[in-house]
């Protein structure tokens, strides 16, 4: 008899344990419930989006302006305005330290200029080391009598409200608004009509005692 024992797990190939079915099965229904929650979403953004334009209606492409709309003025400096050289376009306005550069250039171009005040008028300004050198050589022009009275009128309105405190400007209208009265010069009494009175009086002195004596 012979002791060889056979194997009869031999030629047989051990299982892995792990079976694809449910694998499958559970990224099946993964994927099904990843779609469906992605259309829900979908649908929640539709039906809000729909209710945002019923309660909101936009306007149509033809309504709107064409162009940036600026805020109304005043505005700030630095701030959009228009641009004077291409119509229906803006600029950004000048900040205020290049706004005073620009303002004092301009101011000392035209009072080292000649130009017109008023043409029509023959009121022309000349540059001021000219003037200077005119009032140095004929002096300060003489004021006319209708202006120096102006001037004086000036002057007293202004001390008449430095003087007068908060009551300035009533006290100037009530000095404007009050007529001026003119009364009539006394005439001058004689020396005969001065000695006449007194002896009219002492004449008509007697007169009076009389009638009051008959009527007692």
């Amino acid at each position: 008899m012979s002791d060889h024992k056979h194997d009869n797990n031999h030629g047989q190939v051990e299982g892995a344990g792990v079976h694809p079915k449910p694998i499958l099965v559970f990224l099946a229904v993964l994927g099904v419930a990843t779609a469906l929650v992605y259309v829900i979403i979908l649908g929640v953004e539709i039906g809000l989006q729909k209710f945002e334009d019923t309660v909101n209606p936009q306007q149509p492409a033809t309504a709107l302006e064409t162009g940036t709309k600026l805020p109304p003025e005043p505005r700030l400096q630095g701030a959009p305005e228009p641009n004077p050289d291409k119509p229906g376009d803006t600029k950004s306005s000048l900040l205020p330290l290049e706004d005073m550069a620009v303002q004092k250039d301009k101011v000392e171009k035209q009072a080292a200029a000649y130009g017109w005040v008023d043409q029509p008028g023959g009121v022309a300004h000349i540059p001021i080391e000219r003037a200077k050198q005119i009032i140095a050589e004929k002096g300060l022009p003489k004021l006319s009598d209708a202006l120096a009275g102006e001037v004086q009128a000036a002057e007293a309105a202004r001390k008449l409200v430095m003087n007068s405190g908060s009551n300035g400007g009533r006290a100037i209208k009530s000095q404007k608004q009050a007529p001026v009265s003119v009364q009539p010069a006394a005439q001058p009494q004689t020396a005969a009509s001065a000695t006449a009175q007194p002896a009219a009086k002492l004449a008509a002195a007697p007169a009076k005692a009389a009638a009051a004596g008959a009527k007692q």
